[in-house]
């Protein structure tokens, strides 16, 4: 039985080449892997006892590649970027700040794959690479996340839509909402404060 010092160095040597792929940068994935071991072996010390420590790392890895792409992104486009005229539809910069609140909702199995993917405009490969999921699966959960994420909403309201698939306008629905003042159920509450102003 090997000794738990050469173990444990397998497994960062194992952690570093999950990093290496998620990552595609050598320095950033040698400080990532060095941020989850400690994490992990901080854990351990405060009680933790997993069953298989790569299953723990693994999820600790991916999780770590996805807010480290996060803060790439918003390094990258801060949030005072301008908004070019004609760019976005004033429906759609009405819809935008309360869609992400909409989309945590989401399982996180598509939640994840979408947030990356359509909010923080990583390329689907990227995605897949950090989510350690095929492309073929990312692109699935992307797709799935998306149907229902417009399920989710159109529940509430009514999206139309130009030619070029560009959302035109969200209307409450009257059935959720018949005076638009006094809306009959919490979900539609909320619902009609994200759709009206």
């Amino acid at each position: 039985m090997p000794a738990p010092a050469a173990e444990f160095e397998a497994l960062l040597v194992w952690l570093y080449g999950v990093f290496a792929r998620m990552v595609h940068n050598q320095d950033d994935a040698r400080d990532l892997t060095h941020d989850c071991a400690l994490k992990f072996l901080q854990q351990i010390a405060d009680g933790a006892q997993p069953r298989k420590s790569e299953a723990m790392l693994r999820v600790m890895a991916r999780n770590m590649a996805i807010d480290y792409y996060r803060a790439r992104v918003k390094n990258i486009l801060p949030m005072e970027t301008e908004i070019k005229p004609g760019s976005v539809t004033e429906a759609e910069a009405r819809v935008a700040p309360w869609l992400r609140s909409v989309i945590t909702e989401l399982p996180a199995k598509y939640r994840d794959p979408l947030t990356l993917a359509d909010l923080d405009g990583l390329p689907q490969k990227q995605v897949a690479d950090i989510l350690g999921l095929t492309l073929s699966g990312t692109k699935s959960r992307i797709q799935r996340a998306r149907r229902l994420l417009a399920d989710k909403v159109r529940k509430f309201c009514e999206l139309d839509f130009d030619g070029e698939g560009r959302l035109m306008a969200c209307i409450p629905r009257e059935s959720e909402f018949p005076e638009c003042q006094k809306p009959k159920k919490k979900k539609a509450k909320r619902a009609r404060e994200l759709c009206c102003d």
